[in-house]
């Protein structure tokens, strides 16, 4: 995942995390390495049928074990 963080500014005039946001995402070692974004390849219709299902799937148990831990409670966010 590919976390994106929130800074504000509290009264006291220090920096703190107001928000987490992560990124769901997929390591591909062939044919070349690249980091797939898994919202975006899930809908891509350019490609096959069966590599968006396995990107859907990714996601999917991505998104459980976020939920699972707690970090969906806590206020993190699945970004779209």
């Amino acid at each position: 995942m590919v976390p994106e963080f929130t800074f504000s500014r509290n009264p006291a005039g220090r920096w703190e995390v107001t928000a987490v946001n992560v990124l769901p995402t997929w390591m591909q070692y062939h044919p070349a390495a690249r980091v797939v974004d898994l919202s975006t390849a899930t809908n891509d219709q350019s490609l096959p049928a069966e590599q968006r299902a396995q990107f859907a799937d990714a996601r999917k148990r991505i998104t459980g074990i976020v939920h699972e831990r707690g970090a969906a409670t806590a206020g993190l966010s699945m970004l779209e």
